[in-house]
This record gives C-alpha cells, structure tokens and sequence, in this order.
C-alpha cells in the first residue's frame, strides 16, 4: 500500500501481533485438522473445549481477524494525517470491513448479504491503494466491475446454470459472489501488471545512467512492501477458492468420492490460506 509515513520505530507491538496471530493459528488449525480427521471423541476434554462459544475454533479465527483490526487501528492513531488519507487510513478502513465480512460469514454463518456487500468494499479499497489513490480510474474500474457481474448474474440465471431456488436473494447474493470474484481478480491482475511495469521502469532508468528517481517515482505506483502484499491477496485468493470448492454442491450438481474428499479438506485449507494473508496484507504496511 503507498504511503510516504515513516516507518514505526518501535517493534513491540508488531512482534506481539506476529506471536499472537502465530499462536491463534496454531491453535484452530489443531482444531480444524482433529474435527476433519473425525478424532475429537464427544466426551474428550479438547470436545469439552471447542464446544464452548469463546473457546471454538469459529471465535478463535475471528479473535485473529480482530486482532488485525486492533494493530491497524493503533498504527493508525500513531500516523494519522488530517490532510491526506495515508496508508494506515486506509488498512484500518480494510480491516474493519474485513472484521464486519468474517462476523456474518462466519459467526452468523448466514447472513450472506451483508458479508459479501463487506468484503466488495473491501477490494474497492485495495484498488483504490493498487491504482495509487487515483479515484478516477477506481470509479471506472469499478462501474465495469458492477456492470460484468450483473452481466454475468443475468446469463447464468436464465441459462440455468446453477440450481433452481425459491430463495428471493438468491440474484442479490449471486451478483455480489460475481461481483467480489471479478474484483479480487482485477485487483490481483493489475497488483501484478503495475509491480511488472514498475520493474521494467527501473530497469529502463538504470540503463540510461539517471540517478534521479522522482521523475521515476512520478510514474510508478510505489508500496512499502508490494511483494507481500501481492502474496497476501494470493492467500486470500487461495482461501476463496477452497470455499467455492466446499459451496459448489449448493450451486451445482456435484456428486463424486473426490469431491466429498475436496471438500473435507477445504474446511482445513479455508482459513489455512486466510489468516496468513490477512496478517501478510497488515504487515506490508505496517513493516
């Protein structure tokens, strides 16, 4: 994410949220790989835990989520600028509207709506951030986000692509699925085009001997940590596509021995891939 603040002196509470978030980790994916495997006994003490609301896998992955919320929000305080929206603005911004996804796609696991409305916003931040705060171009690339997702609503509800429901949201959620799938696409994409574009500027200017880089800087879209930032959003990518594959029989018709298997494993995989993306997405600001 672009941002000219300096970097934070004091490491501390970076190292508590990396050690924590390690823990917590460590912590449900025990948990996920033991109730996958099916070798939690009903009358076992590690059941007697997970069986607890605040001691279950579900509210220890969304403690991690709030606790990336939390680090954002302190740094943002730190570095707070009343004239430009900096950085730690907008990953705090990020991470609240992550935070408001994970408590109805996980806690209420339900309310599908209000999560995937959430998330959309989320990656209308981050292209904001990749398009280096032009909002311009994040307004257009936006409008043809919305337009190719209800595009796509359109042709797969009348060509019968997905199975019949009776549920009147099912467009709305189906739209916002199309239109969160096509915009962490693009951001993806174009997060690569722009770390590409910036590589071969910097190659051209050391070529021609110009030891002043503003000219440079003027036309390349600069981040503090763009690499693992790009690894967060593959993640969180990979995170997505294990929970396409543990959906998918309620869209369509999938019916197999390996599927079954996929989608055991998904459940694991799921938050193996998220948790470590949203830490890598705060940390490339943050570090």
């Amino acid at each position: 994410m672009p941002s000219n603040a300096k970097k934070p002196k004091n490491a501390l509470p970076i190292f508590i949220f990396i050690a924590v978030e390690i823990l917590l980790y460590f912590v449900y994916m025990y948990m996920d790989i033991m109730l996958a495997s099916g070798n939690v006994s009903t009358d076992s003490s590690l059941a007697a835990i997970m069986s607890t609301s605040i001691l279950s896998p579900t509210y220890i992955k969304y403690y991690s989520i709030i606790l990336c919320l939390l680090i954002s929000v302190i740094y943002y305080y730190k570095n707070k600028s009343q004239d430009t929206i900096n950085a730690y603005t907008l990953l705090a911004a990020a991470m609240f509207f992550t935070a408001i996804s994970d408590y109805f796609l996980l806690l209420k696991n339900s309310n599908l709506i209000p999560g995937l409305a959430s998330f959309c916003i989320v990656h209308a931040i981050y292209l904001y951030v990749i398009t280096c705060k032009d909002i311009r171009i994040t307004g257009i690339y936006t409008c043809i986000r919305i337009i190719a997702a209800i595009i796509i609503t359109v042709i797969i509800k009348y060509t019968g692509l997905i199975k019949a429901s009776n549920d009147s949201s099912l467009n709305s959620v189906l739209f916002l699925v199309l239109l969160y799938g096509i915009s962490f696409v693009w951001n993806v994409g174009l997060l690569i085009l722009k770390l590409v574009n910036n590589r071969e500027l910097l190659k051209t200017a050391g070529k021609s001997g110009k030891n002043d880089t503003n000219d440079i800087e003027s036309k390349i879209c600069t981040f503090p940590h763009p690499v693992m930032f790009l690894i967060g959003l593959v993640l969180f990518l990979l995170c997505d596509i294990n929970v396409l594959l543990f959906n998918l029989s309620a869209y369509i018709n999938v019916s197999s021995e390996m599927y079954a298997i996929l989608q055991i494993a998904s459940t694991v995989l799921m938050w193996a891939f998220y948790l470590p993306s949203q830490v890598l997405i705060v940390l490339s600001v943050l570090l």
